[in-house]
């Protein structure tokens, strides 16, 4: 659906504290600052970079909006910041604070309906988390019962939100590779551009994504702890025949 793809990094945390995690669980490993990773990546070409807070929502938090601030003040790509999100004043508060979008639970339909109309689509990222071909909320903590992927891709694309951020729970820290037909099933019929997440090992699994149907990728792990980067990565699926940003 885009016109060039986007190579997205992620990084996860509980405030300032950069967190690795796996399977949506196992976030007592810190590794480093979210602002020093944020200024590597920028340096190193991502298109984009996404802080999810992925304990706050959990601690009744709100959104770390110092750290929002200083985190866009110190890198020069677009900022999406998730976690802790229940409410417009949040939202108009991390637009603030520097944030160009915020991602929202697919627990939030009515909050992304708000956030549309007050912000615009662009301004809202929804998650769609899929564990075992179920859908999840809260951060991987609540199941919603008959619920299909596709199902819920179209509820929230009638939300009107911008983006669908496409998080395979299993797959997320393994580095095993995107889940592909996940992915296929819920581009096929997708509105809005699909961001795959989870599972990234490197260029390969970027370009199997965007043939798979995925309009951007995004990866943690790999940035982290292997010597990849995305302009590195960038030019290998530029090498594929693919037209990125």
């Amino acid at each position: 659906m885009s016109l060039a793809v986007r190579v997205i990094a992620t990084i996860l945390c509980r405030g300032p504290i950069a967190l690795k995690g796996r399977g949506f669980r196992a976030y007592d490993r810190p590794v480093g600052s979210v602002l020093d990773a944020a200024r590597v990546y920028s340096l190193r070409e991502t298109d984009e970079i996404i802080i999810l807070d992925v304990l706050a929502g959990a601690h009744g938090d709100e959104p770390d909006y110092a750290l929002v601030e200083h985190v866009s003040a110190g890198i020069s790509v677009p900022l999406t910041v998730g976690g802790g999100i229940r409410k417009l004043e949040h939202v108009e508060k991390l637009l603030r604070s520097g944030a160009d979008r915020v991602v929202v639970s697919t627990g939030g339909l009515p909050l992304i309906t708000e956030i549309a109309t007050r912000f615009g689509s662009q301004a809202v990222v929804a998650a769609l988390d899929v564990m075992n071909d179920q859908v999840y909320v809260d951060s991987g903590r609540m199941r919603l019962p008959r619920e299909t992927p596709e199902h819920r891709a179209h509820q929230l694309q009638d939300a009107v939100c911008g983006e669908i951020l496409l998080q395979s729970i299993e797959r997320d820290g393994t580095m095993d590779g995107y889940d592909l037909a996940l992915i296929k099933r819920v581009t096929e019929g997708a509105r809005v551009p699909v961001v795959a997440s989870g599972g990234c090992s490197g260029a390969a699994d970027m370009i199997a994504a965007v043939r798979a149907g995925a309009d951007a990728v995004a990866a943690g792990a790999l940035w982290r702890f292997t010597e990849a980067t995305p302009a590195e990565c960038k030019a290998e699926m530029r090498a594929a025949g693919l037209v990125v940003r």
